[in-house]
């Protein structure tokens, strides 16, 4: 009898219950075990990774504590570096500290370990000297991988910084040129395969999402049509990348796709889906000729994401709305349902947290984890169904909701006019340039929660536009400026928005669930994301961004390219003909804006239009209209 994965839990338990039923009998007849030893072949793996990964000096120091933690391994960082992208030579001695702690870590429960590479680069696909240097990185990743008994290594297709996978050839008018310069990148992923290869002959690969990340294309659909839309996408070369990782891979390789959009599920159903997507519906996808080795050497992954469940990230999400004893609940059944549909391994992430200095680790926690493995591992049903528990979540959300919305605070508007000059100004952080000269400063902020307050450390505002981008400045004024403090930090990375910081929010839909945020730090490190019913996504698209310090405080510079938000100019007034004697002046439709600013070594947060808790509150912000 075959199983459909949309029937509901019900029938899952159901069917579970039987199975159980079954190999009690099996095992009463036989007298032997019902199930293998945990040192099964089959049996499935948990990997932790986040903002928790150590280097091989805290592994070798702290590796009998932290194999106490219930998982099969790590992914870990060399301190070397991660960006294996990286286009540029590399020292040999890069990786000295690396290479002499590894032979200290003595492992004995963690026996499936990775080392982390990350993909953010400016690489040319076509430069050979380039690719050399690259090849040569992934060599010497992979080389320190081997020596620290890893089974392989994990390649975060993620770019946090410059983005390699988009088709950067300009508009998209003949999908053949697309395809040729997909035939690059396939030969640079054999090439990068086989590199890994000479260190680790039959390695295994993780990724954290590969074709699960395109599961919309799919299916059935017209070649041009799918690679047309394909070439749009930000992610548009991963994919022949991987494919040529598959045509060389050597026999027993796997490249194992980790499904991070598993993440956010709250039904198992998601999980079988996701599973058939990748297994069976990618035929549509993968070209015809790499089938076969997508086929030998592709595997399911799923993931999982501990502040998503514990409602420990910085914005609401469902967990925020769990009771304390439901949270391990849903931590217990995503970790099963994960292991219970990965071929293999499940990656556990966070960020809020660590297991390593057990800081943070949210309660029941652990034992939730350990209960699914146990389950899993054993055969067993899960034993619950979390159906109740999210649809209490979901309402006690909504009636949150409903209750805030009485908190509409008064929305500010501006005018925006053109940038003199007719020409793009350089955006380095410098606000005495012309453009700055001539435009009115936005009305000061004021404190989140009390309108009527302006903010102790002034943010001066101005903003321009023309027909490539939007246009921004701020000059941060700081009271005590020996209190401020920086942090150089990763493009992209989140940790930005803890520290001293300004943030633009722009919304050009009619949705409030819909926006574009951008921010940047004194240092001038930056981050974006896009936000999608409140779940902000990394944001690869080009913008510019600059910082400068001065004695009594700070100034930042922004460009956003129209096309960045999804549109193809600023959004003006136009002009029209519904009839051949008879114009009509169209008002643009007003774009929602507003500008925020964290000083938390002083506990200050303003904001150009007032809002009520937070910068995020999307309804309440401002209004900008562009002559």
């Amino acid at each position: 009898m075959r199983f459909h994965p949309m029937f509901s839990k019900t029938y899952l338990a159901a069917g579970l219950f039987v199975l159980n039923c079954l190999a009690a009998a099996a095992e009463e007849a036989s007298l032997g075990p019902a199930t293998p030893p945990l040192s099964a072949p089959w049996q499935k793996k948990l990997i932790e990774y986040g903002w928790d990964s150590q280097t091989p000096t805290f592994i070798a120091e702290h590796i009998r504590e932290m194999e106490k933690r219930p998982f099969d391994g790590l992914i870990f960082r060399l301190a070397g570096g991660t960006d294996v992208l990286d286009p540029k030579p590399w020292d040999d001695s890069k990786f000295a500290a690396d290479l002499e702690a590894i032979p200290k870590i003595e492992w004995k429960h963690f026996t499936d370990n990775f080392v982390a590479m990350l993909a953010a680069s400016n690489e040319d696909w076509e430069d050979d000297q380039q690719w050399t240097n690259i090849l040569r990185h992934a060599q010497q990743m992979t080389r320190a991988a081997r020596l620290a008994q890893c089974v392989g290594v994990c390649f975060d297709a993620e770019p946090y910084g410059e983005n390699p996978w988009a088709y950067k050839k300009g508009t998209i008018t003949d999908t053949r040129k697309f395809e040729e310069f997909e035939g690059v990148v396939r030969r640079r992923g054999s090439q990068f395969m086989r590199a890994i290869e000479s260190e680790i002959p039959s390695p295994k690969v993780l990724l954290f999402y590969t074709f699960s990340y395109f599961q919309n294309l799919c299916v059935p659909k017209d070649h041009a049509a799918r690679k047309q839309r394909l070439a749009r996408n930000a992610s548009a070369l991963l994919p022949a990348f991987i494919e040529g990782m598959l045509l060389a891979a050597n026999a027993g390789a796997e490249i194992i796709d980790g499904n991070e959009e598993a993440y956010y599920y709250s039904d198992s159903a998601k999980y079988f889906a996701a599973y058939h997507a990748v297994t069976q519906r990618a035929r549509h996808m993968v070209t015809p000729e790499v089938w076969p080795a997508y086929r030998e050497h592709y595997r399911m992954g799923q993931a999982l994401y501990v502040d998503q469940y514990y409602g420990l990230r910085q914005e609401k999400v469902l967990g925020d709305f769990m009771l304390p004893e439901e949270r391990p609940k849903w931590m217990e059944h995503n970790t099963y349902w994960a292991l219970y549909t990965a071929d293999r391994y499940v990656w556990c992430y966070s960020e809020r947290m660590d297991w390593w200095k057990n800081k943070d680790i949210p309660a029941g926690c652990e034992d939730a984890v350990r209960n699914a493995r146990s389950s899993v591992n054993a055969g067993e049903a899960l034993g619950f169904s979390l159906e109740p528990i999210v649809a209490a979540a979901q309402q006690r959300r909504s009636e949150a909701q409903k209750a805030a919305r009485y908190t509409r605070m008064s929305r500010r508007t501006a005018e925006l006019a053109p940038a003199p000059g007719g020409s793009s100004p350089v955006i380095d952080g410098n606000l005495d340039k012309a453009i700055w000269q001539g435009i009115a400063a936005l009305e000061p902020f004021v404190l989140v929660g009390n309108p009527d307050a302006p903010a102790k450390g002034q943010t001066i505002t101005r903003a321009a536009y023309d027909a490539k981008a939007l246009y921004l400045a701020f000059r941060c004024e700081e009271p005590n400026p020996d209190q401020l403090q920086s942090e150089k930090l990763a493009p992209n990375d989140r940790a930005i928005l803890k520290g001293n910081v300004v943030e633009v929010f722009i919304n050009v839909t009619r949705s409030d669930s819909m926006f574009f945020h951008f921010a940047v730090n004194p240092s001038g490190s930056h981050w974006a994301a896009h936000h999608l019913k409140d779940q902000p996504e990394p944001l690869t698209q080009p913008w510019e961004h600059a910082a400068r310090l001065d004695q009594n405080g700070w100034t930042a510079e922004i460009a956003i390219p129209w096309s960045t938000l999804g549109i193809s100019g600023p959004p003006v007034s136009v002009t029209s003909a519904p009839t051949p004697d008879r114009y009509v002046a169209r008002p643009a439709p007003p774009v929602r804006v507003n500008l925020g600013r964290a000083r938390p070594q002083a506990n200050e947060y303003s904001s150009w239009s007032p809002v009520a808790r937070n910068f995020v509150e999307s309804d309440n912000f401002g209004t900008w209209r562009f002559k």
